[in-house]
């Protein structure tokens, strides 16, 4: 049942001078939303039984997803993440739930979810390699792997549901004749009942809209359009200007225009794709002081309420994806961004995200091939030639990876990744002091530009400058609570072991460590 249930019932689709219908529809979507969420709960249940802690997290994150609002299941799902060994990702949860709550329904989190919250602050966390999988580490005798939720490697997945609606290995055309003849059994059911109340002004408007649906006409507008509000829908696309991502100031803006389309429109799941997206693009921000828990909790929330209007849109799992790749959620995040090619295997995007995505697991050839696909859907992008030189380069391809990046030095606004990207190739070169002198050039240096320098610096042996450079940046994180990758990178030039993995660390309760861009290439220069 759950495979079957892709989103609202009849989502987009509407009658003109058709008021039987609307009520009729808005019956079916509530009834059929009520029975996915239940069937999300029994398998989670089900699950928890059993013992398979990994597969109830994953059902019961997919039931969050299907109602974030709802209290109840956002307190079942902290309670699982707790069994799992991860109070870390319950107190993620708690974050973005109260954030909601507070921003939509200017609510305050429940009693119950208030005190378990309260009660993991105050328990000691399990020292790393206890309850969580490590993130870093200097070697490995194997990568690290991904999976998609539910999944297990003793079962074949024709005999377990996906806890994302997968539909597993079986073929393709088979998912979609099951459906679109679903579609088609409710379309006659609607004929039917417009028959049966002697409605025929109703059965006339479902065939006037059926004949304006033609083969090669979609059913549904673009997602970005699926509002009726003319304003949301203009700072909507006034956000979504690709140049708006590369600065701080203009990402900010964007996030404000997003904010403001979904409060003139709830339901207009494409702008809160786009509130997401820029949160944690704005997470980047140097500037940012404090924990960038906040924004991560935005994202989360606003992602998640993406995929619950619209589940049939790859760009919003593509973004849910993102998100719990933010928070290290490596299996969600798979789930989502592989959910997002099946929906849209031609989104460039998509692909591109798929990258960091595989990096990240040590998956470097298969990063290269998404790349490589990114790049044959949009040949004159500037970002997807920079994810095909990141691929080339962690294939240890850096002669490729700096021709790719030629051909994108004088953009402007610049790419952040570009110069991150070829100080790593110039690294692995031994040619240091060039690597310097890229950095040092760089208008926009992120939060670990500095920390790469010192890096650098370190390395080339000019050691009084590199610890200059690491007290100054002990001192603003002191300061702003913020910036410990710079440090821990700093501290591997110098080949402190001990103190880089401290502050990789801290790393990861700052937040300046997040699985973007150029942030891998630190990690790939210091591991």
């Amino acid at each position: 049942a759950v495979e079957v249930y892709t989103g609202p019932f009849l989502d987009g689709f509407s009658l003109s001078d058709a008021p039987e219908f609307e009520h009729w529809a808005d019956g079916q979507r509530t009834r059929l939303s009520d029975l996915y969420g239940e069937a999300l709960e029994t398998l989670a249940d089900d699950a928890e039984g059993q013992g398979e802690l990994a597969d109830a997290v994953a059902w019961w994150k997919a039931r969050a997803t299907h109602d974030p609002f709802d209290s109840r299941v956002a307190l079942r799902l902290m309670q699982a993440l707790v069994a799992t060994g991860n109070p870390a990702g319950a107190l993620q949860h708690a974050a973005a739930h109260r954030r909601l709550l507070a921003e939509e329904l200017d609510l305050e989190l429940p009693a119950d979810l208030a005190a378990l919250t309260e009660r993991l602050r105050s328990e000691p966390v399990p020292p790393t390699g206890q309850g969580r999988e490590p993130l870093v580490r200097k070697t490995a005798d194997r990568p690290l792997t991904a999976a998609r939720p539910g999944s297990d490697r003793t079962a074949s997945p024709a005999q377990r549901p996906s806890p994302t609606g997968d539909p597993g290995p079986r073929p393709r055309r088979l998912h979609l004749a099951l459906r679109y003849g679903l579609a088609a059994i409710l379309l006659g059911a609607v004929v039917l009942l417009a028959m049966r109340l002697g409605s025929e002004s109703l059965a006339e408007a479902v065939a006037r809209e059926m004949g304006r649906q033609e083969p090669g006409n979609s059913a549904l507008p673009p997602p970005e359009q699926r509002t009726r509000s003319t304003r949301a829908y203009e700072l909507y696309s006034a956000a979504s200007d690709p140049d708006s991502l590369r600065g701080d100031r203009s990402a900010r803006r964007s996030l404000r225009s997003c904010q403001d389309a979904v409060a003139l429109d709830s339901t207009y799941a494409a702008a809160w794709a786009c509130v997401a997206r820029f949160a944690l693009r704005v997470m980047l921000d140097p500037q940012m002081s404090g924990s960038t828990d906040g924004l991560l909790a935005q994202a989360e929330a606003a992602a998640s309420r993406a995929v619950a209007l619209d589940g049939s849109t790859g760009m919003n799992h593509a973004t849910l994806g993102v998100v719990r790749l933010a928070g290290f959620e490596l299996r969600d995040a798979e789930a989502h961004l592989v959910r997002a090619t099946d929906l849209d295997p031609d989104h460039p995007l998509i692909r591109q995200w798929l990258v960091g995505l595989y990096l990240w697991t040590g998956r470097t050839e298969e990063a290269l091939a998404e790349a490589r696909r990114a790049l044959e859907l949009a040949p004159a992008d500037a970002a997807a030639k920079a994810e095909y030189a990141r691929a080339l380069a962690a294939r240890d391809r850096c002669r490729e990876a700096l021709d790719v990046l030629e051909e994108i030095r004088d953009l402007e606004p610049p790419l952040l990744r570009r110069v991150s990207i070829a100080a790593r190739c110039h690294a692995r070169n031994g040619a240091w002091q060039e690597a310097i002198e890229l950095l040092r050039a760089q208008s926009h240096r992120g939060k670990v530009g500095d920390g790469l320098e010192g890096y650098m610096l370190a390395r080339a042996g000019r050691i009084g400058e590199a610890r200059a450079l690491r007290s100054h940046l002990v001192d603003r994180w002191r300061q702003n609570g913020t910036g410990a990758l710079g440090i821990a990178a700093v501290s591997a030039g110098l080949g402190e072991t001990d103190e880089a993995f401290a502050w990789l660390d801290r790393a990861l309760e700052d937040r300046s460590l997040v699985p973007y861009e150029f942030q891998y290439q630190t990690l790939a220069i210091i591991a």
